[in-house]
């Protein structure tokens, strides 16, 4: 494996099989308005985990990789096994999924009058068939079948995807690179696969680096770190 500047091996590291297919998601979590409706933003950020599963996708990476995240990074030879697991407690699957919660909140917070319309695209099936595309490509890139959906659940996930109305949503939910990457709106030179990578790499970081940096702080690890 190609060695790569910090941090560049470890976000690749930590991408794992969701970089193939493009995947990501929130930042860390801020204060969010106590008069959001709290059915609804059950209901919201269920779709946020369903539609982007990144913390089923850390699951299997990290019972895949004993030293995840820090695996193939310059530098991981300087993490004692005690700060691979303090690391590893602070970026859970659980706590992962609890920071898309708190977007869905954040974004019903910021946009009260979209609720009712949001939460029925999102359970009409864009988001269970956004979701299994991400899982079925992050599984295994070569061989996954691609899971069978209806038309109308293809639809509701092209609307969700392309759909101009759906801007704000799809930046909440870290989908703008994603849907940039699957309907370019200038001309790309890399081929699909490859703007998928792209996509992958740059939403998921999004999601992970201030929880990544956070863990370290906590878990005694200084940045960078020496090899």
């Amino acid at each position: 494996m190609p060695e790569n500047r910090w941090p560049a091996s470890l976000l690749a590291a930590l991408l794992g099989g969701v970089a193939l297919l493009a995947a990501g998601c929130a930042q860390t979590p801020g204060a969010v308005d106590a008069q959001v409706d709290e059915v609804q933003a059950r209901r919201m950020g269920i779709m946020f985990t369903t539609a982007l599963p990144m913390g089923e996708i850390v699951r299997r990476i990290a019972a895949q990789e004993p030293r995840w995240p820090f695996q193939g990074s310059k530098g991981a030879r300087q993490v004692s096994d005690a700060q691979v697991a303090c690391v590893r407690a602070e970026l859970t699957p659980e706590k992962i999924s609890e920071r898309q919660m708190q977007d869905a909140r954040k974004y019903l917070a910021q946009h009260p009058q979209r609720a009712a319309r949001d939460l029925q695209l999102l359970e009409s099936g864009a988001a269970q068939t956004l979701g299994a595309f991400i899982l079925s490509g992050a599984t295994d890139q070569k061989s996954a079948a691609n899971p069978k959906v209806s038309a109308d659940e293809a639809k509701a996930m092209m609307e969700l995807m392309i759909e101009p109305e759906n801007q704000a949503l799809r930046e909440a939910m870290r989908l703008d690179s994603l849907s940039e990457a699957m309907f370019p709106s200038t001309p790309q030179s890399s081929n699909p696969r490859q703007r998928g990578r792209n996509a992958g790499r740059d939403a998921s970081v999004a999601l992970m680096y201030k929880p990544l940096f956070a863990a370290m702080s906590k878990c005694g690890l200084d940045f960078p770190m020496a090899d």
